[in-house]
């Protein structure tokens, strides 16, 4: 699947197809475009742009979803294209989410197999925790990038599994993404149709004795409504705490892929029922302005058929079409300088959804209605916090305490046998290669190759150079001042879908001014070596 950067992909098939003669898609059932991200732009640029990916789907027979028909992965999941059982791949970072229909599911990013980490749920989450706490949890609970550019596999028993419906398994797949991962497995998705009672006969499963590059673990039961921010999914803080703060918000948003389906609308209209007490349905806070859009038009008929939708209008509401929206940053209803803001979406990078002088945050579409009520962060009636519970419970392993014993022994004894293995290895080459096996010298053959194992060790590792890769690349070294900085943090949303961005435009950006005294350490460290230039010759030269 690919959506409104589907133009410059379709630009380069054009271009090869004139150059090889090529003039079909080998097999068009493979393909779907739809345009989900830019679809409140009218400019006739962006008009004639959705013209000419349209023309080009129906020239070849593609399956075309217009502007307003919702975003791509939901009509993945709805369409029936992300099928359990199968590999999905999309031009899509939150493409993840297909592994809520037990689908493998990931964005094309990445070409060859990552490594895998194992995710254990365990217990049973309190009532009215949902799966949007689960992932917020998750990003703020292990952030150290342990799951960077992993796969993740969620398991766990029968019945934790099923405690958490498909649309919660949606929304926890979906935030793997920001959680750092590039696909999941794993699940079985509760799904009525004889093709899938056909795929599941035989189910993807581990084999046995299966290993991982990790094992983590989190306790269900042990969780509460948690609200991610200001600005980053690594922080997590149970609502309770932020609800003590008085934090006002400006806006609010029920929109995107991870939490905009029909469950979703129903929550947070719950929120507003409850509070009306059998009335009329109360008004959003003054000053807030709440932001609805369905993930897709079917999702949208379903709320509006339930009545919630209706109930979200009468409580004020500003209704947006079914797409990414002010997720993406485009639309309207983006952030200004100075608001404060609570989303169901997935990301509440700086300045992902307006401006970097914003602060914003992420939680359940409950929350987030609770706060547009309120007109500050607070939560719902409906959660039931566990007693005697005053953290969330998480590991490495997968908390079965005499399980993760056993495999930690099991582990521990593999990784001796093999570092002796391999020991006994370089010393019996080094020993056949010296002239030292002439002279019956054994011991100091083996000293002399441990020696030089750990020099191996310790020392560069040369990567084989592809056939036709450059051996070297060059090119300016381009300076950012934070670790794992995102995409938006280098090109921002508001160009990523403009296909008329000059280098100047580029270059010229937003500015602003910062006192040094205030910046990370490493670069205040910079700044008083005189620029990044001297900095790298000078570190080069300590080397």
């Amino acid at each position: 699947m690919t959506h409104d950067n589907s133009w410059p992909v379709v630009t380069t098939v054009v271009t090869k197809f004139t150059s090889i003669g090529a003039t079909k898609i080998y097999n068009n059932r493979q393909i779907v475009i739809a345009l989900d991200h830019d679809v409140q732009n009218r400019s006739e640029s962006n008009l004639e742009k959705y013209g000419n990916i349209e023309n080009f789907a129906r020239q070849h027979g593609v399956d075309f979803y217009p502007a307003g028909r919702g975003i791509g992965h939901q009509i993945m999941i709805e369409e029936g294209y992300a099928w359990p059982g199968t590999l999905t791949v999309a031009s899509d970072s939150h493409s993840n989410m297909y592994r809520g229909v037990a689908a493998l599911g990931t964005p094309v990013t990445w070409w060859q197999i990552p490594p895998i980490a194992k995710v254990t749920l365990t217990s049973l989450p309190p009532q009215g925790v949902t799966g949007k706490d689960v992932i917020i949890a998750l990003c703020g609970s292990f952030k150290q990038d342990e799951v960077l550019n992993h796969a993740i596999e969620f398991t766990g028993s029968e019945l934790t599994l099923s405690s958490l419906p498909i649309d919660d398994r949606l929304t926890i797949s979906n935030m793997t993404t920001e959680w750092g991962a590039v696909a999941n497995l794993g699940g079985k998705a509760r799904i009525t149709h004889n093709k899938v009672e056909e795929l599941f006969r035989d189910p993807l499963r581990p084999d046995p004795g299966a290993t991982y590059a990790k094992s983590l673990y989190l306790n269900l039961s042990t969780l509460s409504l948690f609200v991610s921010g200001p600005n980053s999914v690594k922080v997590a803080t149970p609502v309770k705490d932020l609800e003590a703060q008085g934090i006002k918000i400006n806006n609010a948003y029920l929109v995107s892929c991870t939490n905009s389906r029909a469950s979703d609308t129903t929550a947070a209209a719950n929120v507003f029922r409850e509070a009306a007490k059998g009335g009329p349905i109360p008004k959003i806070a003054p000053g807030v302005e709440f932001y609805i859009s369905a993930s897709s038009l079917p999702e949208q008929e379903i709320a509006e058929q339930s009545g919630d939708w209706r109930v979200l209008l009468d409580a004020g509401c500003i209704e947006n079409p079914a797409s990414c929206n002010a997720c993406i940053g485009l639309g309207r209803g983006l952030l200004k300088p100075g608001d404060v803001s609570i989303s169901t979406s997935n990301r509440n990078w700086n300045g992902r959804m307006g401006s970097t002088l914003a602060k914003a945050y992420l939680a359940s579409p409950e929350v987030v209605a609770a706060s547009a009520l309120k007109g500050e962060i607070a939560g719902p009636g409906g959660y039931r916090r566990p007693e005697g519970v005053e953290k969330v419970i998480i590991g490495e392993g997968s908390g079965d305490a005499e399980v993760d014993r056993a495999v930690s022994v099991v582990d521990a004894l593999e990784s001796l046998v093999a570092e002796t293995e391999s020991m006994i290895s370089s010393a019996k080459k080094s020993f056949e290669s010296s002239p030292v096996a002439a002279t019956g010298a054994v011991g100091n053959a083996i000293i002399d190759a441990t020696v030089n194992l750990a020099a191996d060790q310790t020392g560069e590792t040369l990567i084989e150079v592809l056939p036709g890769f450059p051996e070297k690349v060059s090119g300016e070294i381009v300076f950012y001042d934070a670790d794992n900085i995102n995409k938006d943090g280098i090109y921002p949303g508001k160009y990523t879908y403009r296909d008329n961005i000059t280098r100047d435009i580029m270059a010229g950006g937003e500015t602003w001014s910062q006192k040094v005294g205030e910046l990370p350490p490493n670069v205040q460290e910079i700044v008083a070596m005189g620029g990044l230039e001297k900095w790298v010759k000078y570190q080069i030269s300590r080397a």
